[in-house]
């Protein structure tokens, strides 16, 4: 059903106009006219045969003016030529009345005004010609009576038509120009998509037909093709629709034309979007609402209205990567990449809600964190963050999951119906040791560990609190996992801990340690026991180690082990480790003036590496000798070995900043830390602490290695760098004489006296000398106070704060 489109872009699509089909109903009038007037004829027994080829004659030349729509004056002269010889040689006026005023009619209804009327003159002069050629009067009265009748009708039809063609032509001339102006293209197809009809917007957007000239180039203009090219394209062989549509989009938008033509007229509309390239070889979006018209009269075809929706596209296109980064960044973090905590946690429902409702959660912690902020700077930071994160996603299958909850705490979930606590011990390991692998960030290399604590488990049957059963289970693993990962840290960090039910009950014994050490210090609960330092071979007392002790109303009393950590966690180990450090100056200071001697009594005091992390430390210390009048060289602050080797910003100066004050710095428990015999040259290190697993050894017996090899290598270093070596834990008599050989010179433990009150320690002072007093009171019991750790047991505990 190709059609060429010869009437170029002036044709409507508008359908058939009013005016050409009342010329259409004239002009078959008139040809019914000629009958009458051809049976007239026959009857006649002399007939000419010029009367048919006149009728021929007035017909074609009404046709012709329907045809083209035109009325030229030759037409007029020879149709006014052809109605005389019809009257004069064929019927006469009156059978041919009808002929004359159709055809006076039809005539009205093209032209104008000025060839009207010179066929209206014409038309009266056949007829007074035809009526004198016939030479009655009869005949002239009929002509003179019809002439003005004949004159007005014409001339109302002439304004009829007239009338008409103004209000067809404004009604195109208003469709043309919205055409024109439109930026959406209009087509009219065949049923293969062959364009009949195109609006001028079509080299706007669809550029030039598939086969015709080149596209301009993109700086060249608004478009690549004019609207005359679009339509002089029109006007050779008409393309196809679907030649513009990229080869992509191609059979989908065929397959939709093809089923709106195969429905029918009934089928109404189908809109469907596409691409296609435009004058400047740009990809364009397109929305094309097809209507099925093939069985309208004046159309014929397919009536297509093409709209550019690139822009609305793109937008929507913007918008969707927008949400997607939106989405994308509410759920993960924005600095490694992983899961957030949203996410995460529904993550870990999702797992528990399933079937089987098994997981694994491991909560991993890094440890010493802080430090590197504090050495390298932030920035360091987030690079050993990132680095982390990508060597844990290396450890773990695709299916697991790995989220950043927050600082320097990450958090892992395996799932699967599969799992053992052998399998998810052995991942927990693989991470622990691709964290401890050294990191080479911009500002040096660091040594990164961590402490992951592990949970398995399903969803619990219900919930008190009426929540969902994977929600609560997610809490509840939650909570396990934390428990062990603070497992993992009090018990040396950089290890793996798997939650136990005992895990639980001693958390909440800690909470409630911690809630009800809050009130300790201002209800006078806290107490100071000192614990004799004697020089080994005279029995000399030298000094007293401060060690606290909590009265607790009900459970009696708590040992500085089961304290510190509780007072770290709650926060409070800087007031108390205050008031412990103020309160053992003043008491020390008070026995110095009391029982003076040659050699003032000392004082150790313990300061943990949380205590040294303050920036205040150091101004502790010079308040409490300034309010005690403790001599500042009497006092010894005893530091965890592994202070040494700490990177938190500012613990090393802080301890300059002590030993500045004239205090002397003894390093405790020396042998079991992690510490590099190197860093005793560059800190202010005076005194050094045998610890106390190395003291057990001495008389052990047994085969290996010499037991008191490491006790002799320690006593050795600290004679060669000029620092004072105490024993730590005597407890026996044969460990007492091994360490007299060995040339160490002085010691504490239980052996010698257990941790004493004040009144016990004032008591021993007015001796002078330990051994002979440690008999008597063997035999009395006098100096053992109460809560005093039995013999195997360190009475004293951790460090005091």
């Amino acid at each position: 059903m190709r059609r060429r489109a010869s009437r170029g872009k002036g044709q409507s699509i508008q359908g058939r106009r009013l005016l050409p089909q009342v010329r259409a109903v004239f002009t078959a009038l008139y040809a019914t006219q000629a009958g009458p007037c051809l049976l007239a004829w026959a009857m006649q027994t002399e007939r000419s045969p010029a009367v048919p080829v006149a009728l021929v004659v007035l017909l074609a030349a009404a046709w012709y003016r329907m045809r083209t729509a035109t009325a030229p004056l030759l037409l007029d002269v020879v149709s006014a030529a052809a109605l005389a010889c019809v009257i004069v040689w064929g019927v006469g006026i009156e059978p041919s009345y009808g002929l004359i005023f159709v055809g006076a009619i039809h005539r009205a209804l093209y032209g104008r005004w000025g060839g009207l009327a010179v066929s209206a003159a014409l038309q009266v002069a056949v007829l007074v010609g035809s009526a004198l050629a016939v030479g009655t009067q009869v005949a002239l009265a009929e002509v003179a009576s019809d002439v003005p009748g004949l004159v007005c009708v014409t001339g109302a039809f002439h304004l009829l038509a007239t009338a008409l063609h103004r209000y067809e032509t404004g009604q195109e001339s208003r469709f043309q120009a919205l055409v024109r102006s439109s930026s959406d293209v209009i087509l009219v197809t065949d049923a293969d998509t062959a364009v009949t009809y195109a609006s001028p917007a079509l080299g706007r957007i669809f550029g030039p037909a598939p086969g015709g000239p080149p596209a301009a180039p993109a700086g060249g203009g608004a478009s690549g093709v004019s609207d005359d090219d679009a339509h002089a394209e029109l006007a050779g062989r008409p393309p196809r629709l679907l030649d513009w549509v990229v080869p992509e989009d191609r059979g989908r938008v065929a397959a939709s034309i093809e089923a709106l033509v195969a429905a029918g007229t009934d089928a109404g509309v189908t809109t469907v979007t596409c691409r296609v390239l435009d004058g400047r070889g740009r990809l364009r979006h397109v929305e094309m609402t097809v209507q099925n018209a093939l069985a309208t009269r004046g159309v014929r075809g397919l009536i297509v209205n093409a709209h550019d929706v690139t822009a609305r596209v793109d937008l929507a296109e913007q918008l969707s990567s927008q949400a997607d980064q939106l989405r994308h960044q509410a759920l993960h973090d924005p600095l490694t990449g992983l899961a957030n905590r949203v996410l995460f946690a529904d993550r870990l429902e999702l797992a528990l809600s399933q079937r089987d409702g098994t997981a694994a959660l491991m909560l991993v912690d890094l440890d010493g964190f802080k430090a590197v902020n504090d050495t390298h700077g932030h920035a360091a930071g987030d690079e050993l963050l990132v680095q982390v994160a990508e060597r844990m996603l290396a450890c773990l299958r695709p299916q697991d999951t790995v989220a950043r909850l927050g600082g320097d705490e990450f958090a892992v979930l395996i799932g699967g119906g599969d799992l053992d606590e052998a399998l998810v011990l052995a991942t927990a390991e693989r991470l622990l040791v691709a964290i401890a692998t050294p990191a080479v960030l911009s500002s040096g290399t660091v040594r990164p560990g961590a402490s992951i604590g592990v949970a398995l488990g399903g969803p619990p049957a219900g919930d008190a609190e009426g929540r969902r059963a994977p929600q609560a289970a997610a809490e509840h693993l939650q909570r396990c996992a934390d428990l062990a990962m603070y497992q993992a840290k009090a018990t040396g960090k950089n290890r793996v801990e798997v939650y136990r039910e005992q895990l639980h009950a001693s958390a909440t014994d800690r909470a409630s340690l911690a809630a009800d050490l809050a009130g300790a210090l201002e209800g006078r609960q806290l107490h100071l026991h000192y614990q004799p330092i004697v020089a080994l071979r005279s029995g000399r007392l030298v000094g007293v180690e401060a060690l606290l002790r909590w009265e607790h109303p009900v459970r009696g009393i708590v040992l500085a082990a089961e304290l510190v950590p509780v007072a770290e966690a709650a926060r409070l180990i800087q007031p108390i480790g205050a008031w412990a450090l103020l309160e053992a100056c003043r008491r020390v200071a008070s026995w110095q003036r009391l029982h003076p001697r040659e050699e003032p009594l000392r004082l150790s005091v313990n300061l943990s590496v949380r205590q040294l992390e303050d920036p205040g430390a150091a101004s502790v210390v010079a308040t409490a000798l300034e309010a005690s009048g403790l001599a500042p060289g009497t006092l010894t602050v005893d530091v965890p070995e592994d202070v040494l080797v700490s990177e938190v910003a500012g613990v090393h100066a802080r301890l300059r900043e002590i030993r500045d004050l004239g205090v002397r710095i003894s390093v405790d428990d020396f042998g079991t830390g992690r510490s590099a015999l190197s860093h005793l040259l560059h800190h202010p290190v005076d005194e050094l602490k045998v610890d106390r697993s190395a003291v057990e050894q001495l008389g052990a017996g047994g085969p290996g290695r010499d037991p008191a090899a490491l006790t002799c290598a320690i006593l050795a270093m600290g004679r060669a760098l000029g620092l004072s070596t105490v024993a730590e834990g005597i407890e026996t008599p044969a460990q007492l004489a091994h360490l007299t050989e060995l040339g160490c010179e002085l010691g504490q433990g239980t052996h010698l006296s257990s941790p004493l009150d004040e009144r016990a320690l004032e008591a021993l002072l007015v001796g002078g000398r330990v051994r002979p007093l440690l008999a008597t009171a063997a035999e009395a019991g006098a100096l053992a106070p109460a809560g005093t750790a039995p013999s195997g047991h360190r009475a004293g505990g951790p460090p005091v704060p």
